[in-house]
């Protein structure tokens, strides 16, 4: 700019800065000129152009004269003079001999009149507390952090408010002008409180606070001209696309194109490369209303837009979950997460009219997605108007307890289970009659309840007989699949596989015919008994039908299962999950992780926030060392950040986050699978009514222990005989780590060694092996002492007993 000034020769009539309300104009010309004076001794003056102020300008004209260096002169708002006046106003100060740099919100388009768009300030594509120093040096974050700072000297940016700040920025689009208005209001109210607000529908919230904090909105003439389609503009969040927007406003064609094109040259709208949904995929082009922008939706005729805007991301959310299931499944993926802001407000919509059926078919989709991208901590919260007394027909009772008892399973808590099949029972039973759905989806036709129903049934067996939820979760995957629902049956059979994993007899005829749903009845030890080749079978077909998201879950359950069983092949199905699911984005290989390692067949509720943490950290290296450029801002990781640190604390938080920094995905998805073989089920056998004390001799001569100790020598480590001991003590890791002054993990490969050098498949094996095999204390130190907590033999069989499925001790009773 400062060259484009100086030129003597072809100098244009003016330089203009064009951008949107807030983009920082006017503080850049501003800038510019107290620059250039400095620089080079120029005098410049400054005019705020208003609605009279043609006048006024031509009279700076003709009194700023001329000279060597040529006089500045600035004007603020061209634009707001109609195409002759402000055209001829430049011709005099050409004439005259004046250098002119003025702003716009529009393009002017004159001739020779050098115009330079101006856009946001960079700002930040996802957020962790890891790159906490890196985000606050994005000059977004960090202009938007320094104004809060300038306001209340007592702010500090801190990882409690990294996403908020990072988050707020980005729905800003950057505009330094939002930046420092968001920052007037966080200084008191908190960076929170205007996060919460910017990812809303304006008209609500964010009005309010803006309007108390004085933030000019659009009352200009201009504004004003544009009134008509400005109220139906401030019903999105997030953006939108022009499709969405010609679906609620309903106004004709050209009308609308042309009031699209007078908001774009106002600056009231900001067009952007941002991808968006519509009903045949996602498309590269979306709208947003600059903060400034703030219109009233408050008109008599804006009710039914809000009920068109709801049914329109409904009718877009089915599309996409379409492409989820039988198409192109980037595609759905792209629509669904650009637009999952304006799909949630839908949601919300129909669920306070009570459209109880529509909202409901909304969930049902989104279930799909979630599947695909991890579902967030809200997500049952999101669907408690189900559960008001008198709000859901009688008719729909079932279906919306299914739902939130989906919902409930997500978020990792099985145990709701049997409450809402209270609600949903007679109905939706395997032998009750089929519910027919109108102008139904394909995984919504007639009899398609009974699924759900099995597989909530399944869950809430976990507590009780654990080995039947297999059976009931592949029957489930059998209704899906009778109905050409293939994709869900996929999910729910890669559900049956690791059930069976865990709580399926490996000695007995446990086999699944994930054909039929059924007890293979077989007397044979394959690896479908375990789940392995129900994980195959999934594979194969997905690959068959180009699922990559099926294909991707499936083989990262083989990964876990081949660690859990001590092969040598997971690592490369690792590699091959990752590449399947890169293609469509990092939600898609967060969302597949987060599947597996936290899912509500596992009994250890208490390690899946820090295995989530670990993940996080763990993927946001990855993404870093692969180079992503994609400029959108998607936040992949930060959905799960605020919901994890809730549960774990900021301290335990941030140490699991960057021990998952530091480790590879592929070795978590390994050392998940050797949690998964210390959980799984003993084969059956007699176990006391109430254990009582034993003597030693009363084990017989097979369990004295020998007369030399360390009977381990030449088979394991003295680290790996350390945490043996200290395994037959009864320590979890966590407490073995914190002994031996070593980390969780290296623990959890320890112990894996040990497993596979003792030939051992549980941690019960190694615990017995050492009492066999020592004569020392299992619980001694590395400096030999005996330990604090003595354990004898008949503690291991009360540690025995304590371990067995609840299955397993039920049927003995």
């Amino acid at each position: 700019m400062l060259g484009l000034l100086a030129r003597t020769a072809f100098t244009p009539p003016a330089v203009v800065l064009r951008g949107a309300a807030g983009a920082g104009k006017t503080h850049l010309a501003a800038a510019v000129a107290v620059h250039r004076s400095r620089q080079t001794g120029a005098r410049h003056l400054y005019l705020d152009i208003d609605a009279g102020g043609a006048a006024r300008a031509r009279a700076a004209v003709l009194a700023a004269g001329s000279g060597d260096p040529r006089p500045l002169l600035v004007l603020d708002g061209l634009d707001r003079l109609p195409r002759e006046e402000y055209a001829g106003l430049l011709a005099e100060a050409a004439a005259a001999g004046l250098a002119v740099l003025a702003t716009a919100r529009g393009p002017l388009a004159l001739p020779d009149v050098r115009e330079l768009p101006l856009s946001g300030l960079p700002v930040p594509r996802d957020c962790t507390a890891l790159d906490l120093d890196a985000s606050l040096r994005i000059p977004s974050v960090a202009l938007y952090a320094a104004a809060i700072s300038a306001l209340n000297p007592a702010f500090v940016p801190g990882h409690d408010s990294h996403q908020a700040l990072a988050r707020t920025c980005a729905a800003l689009h950057g505009m330094p002008g939002a930046l420092v208005s968001a920052a007037r209001v966080a200084a008191l109210e908190g960076p929170e409180a205007v996060h919460g607000a910017v990812g809303r529908p304006r008209g609500g919230r964010l009005t309010g606070l803006l309007g108390q904090y004085t933030v000019p909105g659009p009352t200009d003439a201009a504004c004003a001209a544009s009134s008509e389609l400005l109220p139906f503009c401030a019903l999105f969040a997030d953006g939108f696309g022009p499709e969405a927007l010609r679906e609620v406003t309903r106004l004709p064609g050209p009308r609308l194109t042309e009031g699209v094109e007078r908001l774009l040259r106002q600056g009231l709208l900001i067009a952007s490369t941002r991808p968006s949904g519509t009903l045949d995929g996602a498309g590269q082009a979306r709208l947003h209303l600059p903060p400034a922008s703030v219109p009233d939706t408050s008109g008599p005729g804006h009710d039914g837009a809000r009920l068109r805007h709801a049914r329109y991301y409904a009718r877009l959310a089915r599309a996409a979950t379409r492409q989820l299931t039988l198409a192109d499944q980037h595609l759905g993926l792209t629509a669904l997460r650009a637009e999952e802001a304006n799909v949630r407000t839908a949601l919300d919509e129909l669920l306070s009219r009570e459209l109880t059926e529509e909202a409901l078919a909304l969930a049902t989709d989104l279930t799909v997605y979630w599947d695909a991208v991890g579902a967030p901590a809200d997500w049952p919260q999101l669907l408690r108007p189900l559960s008001r007394p008198g709000t859901v027909p009688a008719a729909l009772r079932g279906h919306a307890a299914l739902a939130q008892a989906d919902a409930a399973i997500r978020a990792g808590r099985p145990e709701c289970g049997p409450a809402f099949l209270a609600e949903a029972d007679p109905v939706h039973r395997p032998d009750a009659a089929p519910y027919e759905v109108p102008d139904a989806a394909p995984y919504e036709v007639p009899g398609a309840a009974t699924a759900p129903y099995l597989r909530v049934q399944a869950y809430a067996a976990l507590s009780l007989r654990p080995s039947d939820a297999a059976v009931l979760l592949a029957r489930a995957a059998h209704e899906h699949r009778a109905r050409g629902a293939d994709h869900l049956a996929g999910r729910v059979d890669l559900e049956a596989a690791l059930s069976a994993f865990l709580y399926s007899d490996t000695d007995t005829d446990t086999g699944i015919d994930t054909d039929t749903g059924t007890d293979t009845d077989t007397d044979t030890d394959t690896d479908t008994d375990t789940g392995t080749g129900t994980a195959r079978k999934v594979l194969s077909d997905a690959l068959r039908r180009h699922d990559q998201l099926l294909a991707g879950a499936a083989l990262l359950h083989l990964c876990a299962f081949d660690a859990a069983t001590g092969q040598h092949a997971g690592a490369e199905y690792h590699h091959r999950a990752v590449a399947t699911l890169r293609p469509l984005g990092w939600a898609a290989v967060l969302g597949a992780h987060l599947a597996l390692l936290r899912s509500p067949l596992l009994p250890a509720t208490a390690d899946r926030p820090e295995d989530t943490a670990r993940l996080i950290g763990s993927v946001h290296s990855a993404r870093a060392l692969a180079g992503d450029d994609d400029p959108a801002p998607d936040f992949t990781l930060a959905r799960f950040e605020g919901a994890t640190r809730r549960l774990l604390g900021e301290r335990r938080y941030l140490a699991a986050l960057r021990e998952g920094a530091r480790t590879p995905t592929a070795d978590l998805v390994a050392a998940f699978g050797v949690r998964l073989a210390s959980v799984r089920a003993e084969p059956e056998r007699p176990a006391p009514e109430r254990p009582t004390p034993r003597s030693d001799r009363a084990l017989g001569p097979a369990h004295e222990a020998p007369d030399r100790p360390g009977a381990a020598d030449g088979l394991l480590t003295p680290r790996q005989t350390q945490v043996s001991r200290l395994v037959a003590a009864g320590l979890s890791n966590k407490q073995i780590a914190r002994r031996l002054q070593i980390s969780e993990w290296t623990v959890v490969n320890h112990i894996r060694e040990t497993m596979r050098r003792l030939d051992c498949t549980s941690r019960v094996a190694i615990a017995g092996w050492v009492l066999r095999n020592t004569a020392a204390s299992p619980a001694a130190d590395e400096t030999g002492g005996a330990s604090l907590v003595p354990v004898h033999r008949t503690a291991l069989e009360d540690h025995r007993v304590a371990h067995l499925p609840a299955a397993s001790v039920g049927r003995t009773a």
